[in-house]
């Protein structure tokens, strides 16, 4: 997902994307002096995976996530 300054909404989506059955975690980034954060959504075993995953978070209504893959 887009990273965002903002912790709160970045906690509250991990808790979403959570209550909706996704793995997902919060990854806290600095850029400059600014701290950002970034919600981290699965790890899948391949890239076939990891798509099927953002067919079903488009669904959701979770537009611009890219689910992570090992691949």
């Amino acid at each position: 997902m887009n990273p965002t300054a903002d912790r709160y909404e970045a906690e509250a989506l991990v808790h979403q994307l959570k209550d909706k059955g996704y793995t997902a975690a919060l990854v806290q980034t600095a850029k400059g002096n600014t701290k950002q954060y970034r919600v981290r959504i699965g790890q899948y075993g391949s890239a076939a995976e990891a798509a099927a995953a953002a067919k079903r978070l488009q669904r959701d209504g979770l537009q611009g996530a890219v689910p992570a893959s090992t691949d």
